[in-house]
């Protein structure tokens, strides 16, 4: 019976640590998701007007911000 036992230890053990990876793995999804929502793509000036060019400009500015700041969140 012994073996029975730690066979059923072993899986209890694997349950735990899969659970915990699962919701480990759930918080971090859920936090970077919500990350992801809140970032601003362009910040457009309101009181002026901007050219295609200069908004190109500032929407690839802003993503590539954006986007090396949830890269590092991503590594945390």
């Amino acid at each position: 019976m012994a073996d029975v036992e730690k066979a059923e230890s072993a899986v209890n053990d694997l349950r735990h640590l899969s659970r915990d990876a699962s919701i480990t793995l759930e918080c971090r999804i859920e936090d970077i998701l919500e990350k992801i929502a809140n970032v601003e793509l362009c910040v457009l000036p309101a009181d002026e007007l901007v050219t295609v060019d200069q908004f190109l400009a500032a929407a690839e500015a802003s993503c590539t911000e954006a986007a090396a700041t949830l890269i590092k969140s991503v590594y945390l």
